[in-house]
């Protein structure tokens, strides 16, 4: 954990101090310090079992809102003169790369918007199950018996985890050219190793406790098996992550030779624009507005201008 903590604040810092790029670099320390805030969540599940059925949660939920931001920061690279208002959809329409892709769905944009933001509406829905079940006595981690919340909430935080998964690729399939130039893959596998792996570890040890195929014994109690052995993996996991970041993630092409034009925030001015999370709940926010239209089978996924530019691309539709 203190390993984990010295590599993400230090690369924090260093964001904070080139801070010439207000909206990709508040998603990117958002994202950078998503292994701190799961090996923090790790030490303490290791520190008392009797606390970690409500600490593990909160690290689900911090990944939930971080891939969100993983999402606004990939739009960004796509429109980084643009913004997030109604005309990113007619931009990012007209900026899809894949040749018959542009047209042959017209909505991936808006519906990309509602599978991935739906996320963390899904897991905190998650998370209240669980919570709930454990204080009434009726949630077994090691049970798939539907008396108990463990399958309830197994299934809500993995139908909310695959839907905003499967969104980010298809769009960074879409966008490969723009993505390459950025490291967009590197970025996106670094982040993801962390959810995949948090959230296949989940699904094994469930299974092995539930069908018996590691027991607790004298040297190695049930808790061990629950709590103990996967944090203790997955604190490890988080030191190396944490370091991988220094290159998805790395700060050196915010500085002054890559951005000589841009102007560069205070420290405490880049650090309190970072903090602000008001972009991550409107986006929540704005799925309420979209659904009426993003799944829908009609042409023309926003407003499309024939022959005239995108005022976020400068592309001809």
């Amino acid at each position: 954990m203190a390993l984990t903590l010295l590599s993400a604040v230090f690369l924090i810092i260093l964001h904070l101090k080139r801070y010439r790029a207000p909206k990709e670099q508040r998603q990117i320390i958002r994202i950078c310090f998503a292994p701190f805030v799961l090996a923090i969540v790790s030490f303490a599940e290791i520190y008392d079992y009797r606390i970690a059925a409500y600490m593990d949660p909160i690290g689900a939920v911090y990944e939930a809102f971080c891939l969100c931001a993983l999402y606004l920061l990939f739009i960004q690279f796509t429109i980084p003169s643009g913004t997030f208002g109604e005309d990113m959809f007619d931009a990012m329409q007209s900026a899809v790369e894949v040749p018959g892709k542009r047209d042959a769905q017209v909505n991936w944009m808006k519906t990309s918007w509602v599978m991935v933001f739906q996320y963390p509406i899904t897991e905190i829905i998650a998370v209240v199950v669980l919570e709930a079940t454990q204080a009434e006595g009726t949630y077994c981690v090691s049970s798939w018996n539907p008396r108990f919340g463990h399958l309830w909430y197994m299934i809500i935080s993995t139908l909310g985890i695959v839907l905003a998964v499967t969104a980010i690729f298809k769009f960074h399939g879409r966008m490969k050219r723009l993505m390459k130039a950025r490291r967009g893959m590197w970025k996106l596998l670094c982040f993801k190793g962390i959810v995949f792996l948090h959230f296949i570890q989940s699904w094994v040890f469930n299974i092995l406790i539930t069908h018996n195929l590691v027991k607790s014994s004298r040297e190695f109690s049930y808790g061990d098996l629950t709590y103990g052995l996967p944090n203790v993996i997955m604190a490890v996991e988080m030191v190396l992550f944490s370091l991988s970041f220094w290159f998805a993630y790395s700060a050196a092409e915010y500085d002054s030779n890559a951005r000589p034009k841009q102007h560069r925030l205070s420290f405490f001015q880049a650090m309190f624009d970072a903090m602000n999370p008001s972009d991550l709940f409107l986006g929540i926010v704005r799925i309420f507005t979209l659904l009426p239209t993003a799944f829908g089978s009609g042409r023309g996924g926003g407003r499309r201008r024939n022959g005239r530019e995108s005022p976020l691309t400068g592309r001809t539709d």
